[in-house]
């Protein structure tokens, strides 16, 4: 079976929730929501876990996951540091820029960590059971291959206004572009599908991660807002025909946080599927295994 990894970009610093949210309680027992993600990928058969967090709070979150997932043994943990000082081709930014390099640079951040296939999502969205089954499927009977779990629009948009969504373009389950788009809502969704910003990638993705990630950086290093994310590598990647993503078609469902007003919503969902038996109260006690 391949050993395939989990990766959970952690290190954001939560500005607009006003705190870091990837440490924050959304389920019974100190449940992060990435927790879940974790749980379910555990009983589909992933052992190795790598969280990519912030100096900052390192030790912290290291103690709390320590704490909770000390009854699985054989769940191993390991974290990566998004250092801003890390960066390739030997580039140094601006001292004035504050800002990360966006979740490109996560995947850089990698580079030396992580030797096998892998998924990678976000620690503050909850992306469900079904999505994480298909590309735990996808990565083990495909391991050199690329893909992204690709969320029918409509099951992703918000009751309170419009969205920004990265709305896939598909041929033949392959995916041809993502195109960042704003102002999203039911009346103009569509039925297509959008990226939530859930991957599975081959260790092969790192050289090519390098490279384009250093030629963006010098086309912006004056922008100190200028952020590469997995979706503009994607991107570029396939028009210049150096890889092949598939996309997933996933029927699962989706909700994540961005906002402080938006953790009573996510709270009331996850308390509804541990009441309807999708999750056990308690996710740490070791008796799910």
């Amino acid at each position: 079976m391949t050993d395939l990894q989990l990766v959970i970009m952690a290190a954001g610093l939560g500005s607009r929730y006003g705190g870091l949210k990837q440490m924050d309680e959304f389920g019974p027992g100190q449940a992060f929501l990435m927790d879940y993600a974790v749980f379910d990928a555990y009983r589909l058969g992933v052992r190795n876990v790598t969280l990519v967090v912030r100096e900052s709070f390192l030790k912290e979150i290291k103690d709390l996951i320590s704490k909770k997932w000390g009854t699985y043994p054989d769940l191993k943990f390991q974290f990566v540091l998004q250092d801003p000082k890390d960066l390739p081709g030997g580039i140094t930014a601006p001292t004035e820029r504050e800002k990360p390099w966006g979740t490109a640079h996560v995947l850089y951040s990698l580079r030396k960590a992580v030797h096998s296939p892998f998924l990678i999502m976000n620690a503050d969205d909850f992306y469900g059971r079904m999505s994480i089954r298909t590309m735990v499927e996808f990565s083990r009977q495909n391991p050199e291959k690329h893909s992204v779990a690709a969320y029918p629009i409509r099951k992703t948009l918000s009751e309170h206004g419009t969205v920004t969504r990265g709305i896939c373009e598909i041929k033949d389950g392959k995916l041809l572009a993502i195109e960042e788009t704003k102002g999203v809502d039911l009346s103009n969704a569509g039925d297509g599908f959008a990226s939530m910003n859930f991957w599975a990638f081959s260790p092969t993705i790192f050289p090519l991660v390098d490279q384009y990630l250093e030629m963006f950086m010098r086309g912006n290093l004056s922008n100190l807002d200028a952020e590469y994310q997995i979706a503009h590598l994607a991107n570029d990647l396939l028009r210049s025909n150096q890889v092949e993503i598939r996309a997933l078609e996933v029927d699962s469902p989706w909700f994540g946080v961005t906002h402080r007003e938006d953790k009573p919503m996510v709270k009331k969902k996850i308390v509804s599927m541990v009441s309807n038996g999708v999750y056990p109260e308690n996710l740490f006690s070791g008796e799910h295994k």
